[in-house]
């Protein structure tokens, strides 16, 4: 039984996080967890979907050509997107940052009222 749960909680994990560049933290998973944290929407969606958002945000902008050749923070080449939903990714498309803006604008509107 617990075998089988550590399978399941290792092949979720490795299914969201395979997608991130380690960027300048020591892993993969602790750059997704800080930009989640930083620029996710806690309890709107988890760490799954705002990875999936951002693959979805690159993969879009990719086919419109809205790609902005960049140096990220670590040296090396790679793609900034522009606009509301936008981020840094590297040259093969994986994850550095990603942020969701509108959502963000939305949601304070909604506090104001």
């Amino acid at each position: 039984m617990i075998i089988k749960a550590d399978y399941n909680y290792g092949k979720k994990y490795y299914k969201t996080y395979r997608h991130y560049d380690k960027g300048t933290f020591k892993s993969r998973a602790q750059n997704a967890k800080y930009h989640y944290k930083k620029h996710g929407v806690k309890g709107r969606y988890s760490v799954k979907r705002y990875t999936q958002r951002a693959r979805t945000t690159f993969k879009a902008n990719k086919r419109r050509g809205n790609l902005e050749k960049v140096r990220l923070s670590n040296g090396k080449k790679g793609y900034r997107v522009r606009g509301k939903n936008g981020g840094y990714y590297t040259k093969r498309g994986k994850i550095v940052s990603y942020h969701n803006n509108k959502y963000r604008k939305e949601k304070s509107k909604r506090r104001r009222r």
